[in-house]
């Protein structure tokens, strides 16, 4: 796979991307094996220019990132047309991530993915890509998935009492846990779905539970008072 990429800033729009990255592509023009997949939104008008220039059929190729539970802005993974699923494994093991909780996380995006292929498809099936020379296009905005190969390893940070990554081990949690206490926080929220820390986390999970009371517990949320 060849990319072809531009410097930002170079075009007055999508458009008139797609109709110069055509010209880079005039190899392609009028041949019948050729079929353009954009990924929406952004790729879409850039593809439009290039099928239209190249006299190629244009479809979509959706894609949904599959975002770190409780970190959503990072991607673990994704899922896309075709039944596609791909993980960084090296991320969840890292974050010890359940594989139950990538499940839901998963089949929540696919049926994302799956009402907005029926709306961009308007009920077409997708396109058979055998034997076929896929153009595909994006917008350049998907840095994101290519660094995530390159930064797996999330620093444990913490900003006014929420947390980045994950704690090395049980003892760096209860350490942390036990500084908030000094300083005097009051209370330890888990919110859905970060619930895996207590499952991952059992040494802080049996911690906490014997030295403070549980005074909320449902399916959203655990609170724990934090007094003796």
């Amino acid at each position: 796979m060849k990319a072809v990429r531009a410097k930002p800033g170079l075009f007055r729009d999508r458009r008139e991307a797609g109709r110069l990255l055509a010209e880079k592509l005039a190899a392609y023009a009028d041949r019948s094996d050729v079929l353009v997949l954009a990924l929406p939104r952004g790729g879409v008008p850039v593809a439009y220019e290039v099928a239209r220039a190249l006299g190629a059929p244009l479809d979509v190729f959706v894609v949904r990132k599959l975002g770190v539970p409780g970190y959503e802005e990072l991607a673990m993974g994704a899922v896309a047309t075709g039944g596609v699923r791909v993980l960084n494994e090296q991320l969840v093991e890292r974050l010890g991530i359940p594989e139950q909780m990538i499940d839901a996380v998963a089949a929540r995006e696919r049926q994302e993915l799956a009402r907005r292929e029926r709306l961009y498809r308007g009920g077409r099936p997708p396109p058979d890509v055998r034997s076929r020379t896929v153009i595909l296009v994006d917008d350049g905005q998907w840095g994101n998935v290519r660094a995530l190969g390159e930064h797996t390893l999330i620093p444990f940070l913490e900003k006014d009492g929420q947390y980045w990554g994950p704690a090395p081990d049980d003892e760096t949690a209860i350490r942390e846990l036990e500084r908030l206490l000094r300083e005097g926080a009051s209370y330890l929220v888990f919110a859905w779905p970060s619930f895996w820390w207590l499952e991952h986390y059992t040494g802080l999970h049996n911690y906490v539970r014997r030295l403070f009371p549980c005074i909320l517990e449902n399916e959203r949320l655990i609170v724990f008072e934090l007094k003796r």
